[in-house]
């Protein structure tokens, strides 16, 4: 296997053509606001042709070709995976039958906006690759998908600075590391402190930080709530935070769900509003990690970067020397429902129903589906 191979190798850590979901995440209780990005931001499209890869946009001539696929998904294709599959793909065909596979960058929330485009007879990707089991089922439902397959699962490690402020441990729950991350910066006597790294938009890690802040911060409120004491869980909280919780707690009028709800919500603004270094700009998993460092930051990292890194003499979209941080939790291996992990999913429009069953397309897919 050449470096190519071994690296992709390593980013699919599972590899399978089952059909079933992930047990649905659950909805979020709390809701904070997320930047988009714009559609210029993310119209690029690369193509990788046998002959080797160009750019381009949605209007290119290479999108007229007989026999060019695109596929609409994020950070899979920036670390390398679509271009792996492109090639894989085309070594196994005879000069007749290769294909020119398009990568159109866009995240989750543009994939899902572009499917529905299709269906009204718009300008569209063949294929999505997207990480959002719950908005892929409705999306499945409202039959705009013909099929969801498991493509790989990729996992979002938590990383932190060596100093290690917030105290986190490599065998706790990662939830309960978050909650650390949080009731920590809470207690910064700098209230505009940035502790922690977020890319702050539709991205998967975006998606992903906010999913593990809200299960923390419900953790942390029913901990108040239990202990009838803030300082407690949150040791020297701003007293604004401190007021605004104890009113929560004096509420015996209110059922406890909404007093929780409420807890979480004020907890949750507090460490958004003050305590997370948001990304403005269209910023990548490797820029991300480097930025966290850089910063001597918390978050979360695309776990195909570390793999990438620990490949001797790679020489790929990550240059930061990874040392200069700590890595405090892993996905279990294997496990689809781990908290950390990412199940990316391959999703097929209905509008694949009006492609014949010779078309590059339904070739492409059936290899994708194949045990090799």
């Amino acid at each position: 296997m050449n470096k190519l191979n071994k690296y992709i190798h390593l980013i699919i850590f599972t590899l399978t053509t089952t059909v079933t979901f992930a047990n649905e995440p659950a909805q979020f209780v709390y809701q904070s606001a997320i930047h988009r990005m714009s559609e210029e931001a993310i119209s690029s499209t690369t193509f990788y042709t046998p002959a080797g890869a160009l750019r381009g946009d949605l209007h290119s001539d290479e999108l007229k070709r007989q026999n060019t696929i695109i596929i609409g998904n994020g950070g899979a294709g920036y670390v390398g995976l679509i271009k792996f599959l492109a090639e894989k793909y085309n070594e196994e065909q005879n000069a007749e039958n290769q294909i020119t596979i398009g990568w159109k960058f866009a995240d989750s929330n543009m994939n899902f906006k572009s499917i529905k485009k299709g269906k009204e007879g718009g300008e569209a990707c063949d294929l999505y690759i997207t990480y959002e089991p719950l908005i892929e089922k409705q999306l499945q439902d409202q039959s705009l998908l013909k099929e969801i397959i498991r493509l790989f699962n990729d996992e979002f490690p938590i990383v932190g600075p060596c100093k290690n402020p917030a105290n986190l441990s490599r065998h706790a729950d990662p939830i309960d590391n978050i909650g650390k991350i949080i009731t920590y910066a809470l207690g910064l006597e700098d209230r505009e402190q940035n502790v922690y790294y977020s890319r702050w938009n539709h991205s998967a890690m975006g998606v992903k930080d906010q999913h593990l802040w809200c299960k923390a911060v419900d953790r942390l409120a029913k901990k108040i709530i239990s202990l009838e004491c803030i300082d407690c869980v949150i040791p020297n909280a701003q007293n604004e935070l401190k007021t605004d919780i104890q009113k929560a707690l004096d509420d015996e009028m209110t059922p406890y769900k909404q007093i929780k709800n409420r807890i979480g919500d004020l907890i949750l603004k507090e460490f958004t509003d003050y305590h997370v270094y948001k990304a403005t700009t269209r910023v990548f998993p490797s820029g991300a990690i480097s930025a966290t460092m850089e910063e001597g930051l918390y978050g979360i990292t695309d776990g195909a970067l570390i793999l990438q890194h620990s490949i001797k003499d790679y020489k790929g979209v990550i240059d930061t020397d990874l040392k200069a941080c700590k890595i405090f939790n892993h996905a279990d291996k294997g496990s689809v429902e781990h908290v950390l992990t990412n199940p990316a999913q391959l999703l097929i429009p209905t509008t694949f129903d009006e492609l014949p069953e010779q078309s590059p397309q339904y070739k492409f897919l059936k290899w994708l589906k194949s045990e090799q």
